[in-house]
């Protein structure tokens, strides 16, 4: 029996958090690969915020904390007996955000 889209998401994030980057990847084209920038983001967990499926394409949102928060959003097509991302978009503004507000804390104590 195949993987449904949803078995797909939670294992890729599951991959991601166990920091199995070959298992993670294996969800994904190459082009969609290529389309995340290394974050030096190690996730200690997740949560699957959405996952939608119909006629064999799909898109899912899953939220990594640990050292920061991401939110990963992806295109899906089932190809075979498989799902793999086509797409992928990396959301770390909150990230860039935590920066922000030290620098800001720095600035006022002047360290």
């Amino acid at each position: 029996m195949s993987e449904s889209l949803r078995e797909a998401v939670e294992s890729q994030a599951r991959a991601y958090v166990r920091g199995d980057h070959a298992a993670f990847a294996s969800y994904m084209t190459a082009q969609a690969l290529l389309q995340l920038r290394g974050n030096g983001h190690r996730p200690r967990n997740y949560r699957v915020m959405s996952v939608s499926e119909r006629d064999g394409v799909g898109q899912s949102s899953v939220v990594y904390r640990g050292g920061g928060r991401i939110v990963l959003e992806q295109r899906w097509e089932r190809r075979g007996d498989a799902w793999k991302a086509i797409d992928a978009v990396q959301n770390v503004e909150e990230k860039r955000a935590l920066w922000r507000r030290l620098l800001r804390r720095d600035e006022k104590t002047g360290e």
